[in-house]
């Protein structure tokens, strides 16, 4: 696993280099996993993994879906883990689909599409120490989602049209201490209740501005811009 180590014992920002794969990996192709507690490990694969059973484990693998989903978590799932893996793809759809997901240290990317789509129910979701760079949304909780924590993540969307962060669940979530820049709105928030954003730092290329918010936040605290550590409050629209 890659090990991220920062200042006061908080992860360092992730990256292209300090997240994903090492070493040598073993070309496979997708397929369906049926059977329980599969774990796989150090293969490079291409086509969509689909996940039809509980308590699956990527560790260090590469995942390219190529035009379609590299990984779709079926609903009815325990729980599906990816470490220090890369998902990767072209196509314009999202690359994670699905969600119980712990998803720690893995890069994601695609010039086309979008990040995670967690749209279970119940579908709880961590997703730690990933670097994120993505055209369209790089998170999108769903209505369906539950109990979700995006913690330490570099979060880039270069679509100026598309939020970074779009918050649709009747559940929990909470945004806290990662690094989130660019698209339309740095975050999109419409549950009435059940978010919070606290301990971020923004970046200033958000098209519009760091939030808009159809539904009320339960807390917005300690964000700041990476620049220059000042503070970075909900209301800031462009120019940041």
């Amino acid at each position: 696993m890659v090990t991220l180590t920062g200042v006061d014992g908080l992860p360092d920002k992730p990256n292209a280099t300090n997240t994903g794969t090492s070493g040598a990996l073993t070309p496979t192709s997708g397929r369906t996993i049926s059977a329980p507690n599969t774990t796989i490990t150090d293969e490079t694969i291409t086509g969509t993994m689909t996940i039809a059973a509980t308590n699956a484990r990527f560790f260090n693998c590469r995942l390219d879906g190529g035009a379609a989903e590299a990984l779709i978590v079926n609903a009815g799932q325990t729980l599906c883990q990816l470490y220090d893996c890369e998902v990767t793809g072209t196509g314009t759809t999202p690359l994670i689909v699905g969600s119980p997901l712990r998803v720690n240290s893995c890069y994601v990317h695609t010039t086309a599409g979008s990040g995670i789509n967690a749209n279970n129910a119940p579908g709880s979701v961590l997703i730690e120490s990933c670097y994120f760079d993505t055209e369209d949304r790089a998170l999108w909780i769903n209505a369906d989602a539950q109990d979700v924590r995006a913690h330490y993540n570099t979060l880039n969307t270069s679509d100026t049209t598309d939020d970074v962060v779009v918050v649709v669940t009747a559940g929990t979530a909470s945004i806290h201490r990662n690094w989130i820049d660019g698209g339309k709105d740095s975050i999109l928030n419409l549950p009435s209740s059940g978010t919070s954003v606290t301990g971020n730092k923004f970046g200033r290329a958000a098209a519009s501005g760091l939030l808009t918010e159809t539904g009320a936040l339960d807390e917005w605290a300690f964000n700041v811009y990476e620049d220059d550590s000042s503070t970075a409050n909900k209301t800031d629209t462009a120019p940041l």
